[in-house]
């Protein structure tokens, strides 16, 4: 593994673990650079900002999400995020709540636009279904695998796109 993957990689696992243990709302650049014992302009050489580190950790999962909006989803795609999800539901639900909230509602947004060209008010309150369906499911209050999960934020999807 390179030297530059390595300062990544040490970066995004100090992230996970810090917005493990506070939450996002109470992580600053400092305390990743720290705990992962890379200097602050390593730090910059792979991310802008605290954001920027939200966004690159959670493009993967909400390109997952997005192409339920698509016109042929791959349902096992968005299963397999559920499932991680819920394998990790702690760290799921601390970057579902707060300030991490917004910026990841917009960037699943973005994605879903990028899948069906929506315009951006629809696209939003997808993205803050998909959430919000996703968080209460986290909580454990609601039984549905995440099979089932997958087919009902489609159906919830697909109803949000008919109002365009």
């Amino acid at each position: 593994m390179s030297e530059k993957r390595t300062a990544r990689q040490a970066i995004l696992d100090a992230f996970r673990d810090i917005v493990l243990e506070r939450g996002y709302d109470g992580i600053r650049v400092l305390d990743v650079v720290e705990r992962s014992g890379v200097a602050r302009s390593t730090f910059y050489e792979h991310f802008q900002s605290r954001e920027d580190l939200l966004l690159d950790s959670m493009r993967v999962p909400m390109e997952s999400l997005s192409q339920l909006a698509g016109p042929t989803p791959d349902l096992q795609k968005a299963v397999f995020v559920l499932e991680h999800f819920r394998q990790n539901r702690t760290l799921a639900k601390s970057l579902l709540d707060g300030e991490s909230t917004s910026v990841v509602r917009t960037l699943l947004a973005e994605l879903i636009v990028q899948s069906d060209p929506l315009p951006p008010g629809i696209a939003q309150a997808v993205a803050g279904a998909q959430l919000g369906v996703i968080a209460a499911w986290l909580d454990g209050s609601d039984g549905r695998s995440a099979n089932e999960l997958a087919q009902t934020l489609r159906q919830v999807t697909t109803a949000l796109i008919g109002l365009r």
